[in-house]
């Protein structure tokens, strides 16, 4: 008897302890991640590999100059990396790849876009984002664009009007940042940070908050893997983002950029894990 109420003793402090640490470092979810492992040279319309993704990078039909794989990839401190990384090309072009949001694991995090198609950005949920990024040539935009929907047939762009968010750096100042992309529409906003984009590699993380009736925002520039940084810390905070939905991403600019180890996610550890 006295054997089962010790037992039962340790057994509830090891549930405390367990819960206190899992309330501290809540388990997130990797909704997609890209790290560009297919070979040296290679046309990344097509490539198929990664997690998370509803097929391949594909170009618009309309668009001849197309982005690229290399090796070797880029490399962080701290964190895991592997394969090659993307290059883009810096032809003012783009590469697509839809994400897959019919995963029941992420059913909780998305609600009908602007185009009535399933797509993230439900009010109370978080989404984070991070990947690496230098800067090889020529002062303008690049990165990672993120949209509502697709449509190559309109332009080269996928249709300019599915166009919610730009991460990375625009195209007419030199820093990284944060874009909300309207296209000439009501709404837009950049959000600077002080870091200038040059050949240096730059771990870029950005969170989202989805509030009602505009998003928070923060981008943190080489923070460290292993811990998540504090809001403060911050090299942006955009308070009030005016509210979009996204289901899938685009790669590519106007200025040639190398890009690896895109990761999608619902935590910081998620999207910037550990070696």
């Amino acid at each position: 008897m006295r054997a089962s109420k010790m037992f039962l003793a340790s057994l509830m402090i090891f549930l405390i302890c367990f819960y206190a640490v899992a309330a501290d470092n809540p388990m997130g979810l990797l909704i997609a991640e890209e790290s560009f492992d297919y070979g040296n040279n290679l046309d990344l319309d097509g490539c198929s590999g990664g997690t998370g993704w509803d097929g391949a990078w594909f170009n618009s039909p309309l668009e001849t100059a197309h982005n690229l794989v290399i090796v070797p990839g880029l490399e962080f401190e701290g964190l895991k990396s592997g394969g090659g990384c993307l290059l883009e090309t810096g032809k003012d072009n783009r590469t697509f790849r839809n994400i897959d949001v019919t995963r029941p694991e992420v059913a909780g995090l998305v609600d009908m876009g602007d185009y009535k198609k399933p797509a993230f950005g439900k009010h109370g949920t978080t989404v984070w984002v991070s990947f690496l990024i230098k800067r090889n040539k020529k002062n303008a935009y690049g990165g990672i664009h993120f949209l509502d929907g697709i449509e190559p047939e309109k332009d080269k762009y996928g249709n300019k009007k599915h166009q919610r968010l730009s991460l990375g750096r625009n195209n007419t100042k030199p820093e990284y940042y944060l874009g909300r992309v309207t296209n000439g529409g009501k709404d837009s906003g950049a959000w600077q940070s002080t870091v200038v984009s040059d050949d240096k590699v730059r771990l870029l993380v950005y969170k989202f908050n989805f509030k009602d009736p505009a998003e928070e925002a923060w981008m943190w520039i080489d923070p460290a893997p292993g811990k998540t940084p504090e809001d403060a810390a911050a090299a942006i905070h955009a308070a009030e983002v005016s509210h979009f939905f996204f289901n899938a991403v685009s790669a590519g600019g106007a200025a040639s950029f190398d890009l690896d180890e895109l990761r999608i996610g619902t935590s910081f550890d998620t999207v910037v894990p550990g070696k």
